[in-house]
């Protein structure tokens, strides 16, 4: 599975006022769509499964196969 941005991940990027913090905005920049949950995992150490699951609960990231669609 490789996680990728939303619309709304792209906003909060985008925007100095954003809810996120800085392991969350880390964690989306990472999400390319290119790079899977093991590879994050790495780069993001600690408990990056659960740094995912919680920016896709959020709304800030979705789940692909590798290589589905555009990478953000």
């Amino acid at each position: 599975m490789t996680p990728r941005k939303t619309d709304l991940a792209v906003t909060a990027l985008q925007s100095h006022r954003s809810p996120l913090t800085l392991l969350q905005r880390r964690a989306l920049i990472l999400a390319d769509g290119q790079r899977d949950l093991a590879t994050l995992a790495q780069l993001l150490g600690g408990d990056a499964a659960t740094l995912v699951q919680t920016l896709c609960a959020m709304g800030y990231l979705q789940l692909g196969e590798a290589g589905a669609g555009a990478g953000g």
